[in-house]
């Protein structure tokens, strides 16, 4: 009971969040050099190869407010790779590839090279509390948290398995045309 009561609080707080988004400019490449800077050493075991399709490709968001999405991604697929079974996986790489698409939004794929997710947990994976980390070693909020953070960015955050192996996270930004 006192789960579900704090289950019911942080969404109400995720609920609560659009009012606390700012407006701005976020640069890919320098917050992707951010990300890398920050998990330096994680980073070392799993590398971050980042393609961006166009020089310059940003989205409508305070760097602030997305570095902490991407930082989430990141650290996840870091995680899922730690935690792998067989060696292959332990040791493989995170791939982002960003283009701006003929929509209006920067389309952003980031895939690692784990074991992916079950299938029954994929639906759930942007809910509070749900994690596929050992207790003690997550507590579930961070997707939620980063997909609370996108939607009031006004963009789409989905998640899939591979299709051989690992795990997919598709994000859809507006794109920023401010300099």
């Amino acid at each position: 009971e006192a789960l579900h009561r704090i289950q019911d609080l942080v969404q109400r707080l995720l609920r609560l969040a659009p009012a606390r988004m700012e407006t701005g400019h976020c640069d890919l490449q320098q917050v992707f050099a951010d990300v890398r800077m920050f998990l330096s050493k994680r980073l070392d075991s799993h590398p971050l190869l980042v393609q961006l399709e166009q020089p310059n490709l940003a989205v409508s968001a305070a760097p602030g407010d997305f570095f902490p999405v991407l930082l989430n991604l990141v650290q996840n697929a870091c995680d899922a790779m730690d935690g792998a079974e067989d060696v292959e996986s332990r040791k493989g790489e995170i791939h982002v590839h960003a283009v701006a698409g003929d929509d209006g939004l920067v389309h952003i794929r980031v895939e690692d090279q784990g074991p992916g997710v079950d299938a029954e947990l994929l639906p759930h994976l942007f809910e509070p509390f749900v994690t596929t980390k050992d207790v003690g070693h997550g507590t579930g909020l961070g997707l939620a948290l980063a997909y609370a953070t996108v939607r009031q960015l006004n963009g789409t955050m989905e998640a899939r398995n591979g299709d051989e192996r690992g795990f997919v996270i598709e994000l859809k930004l507006p794109i920023s045309e401010a300099v």
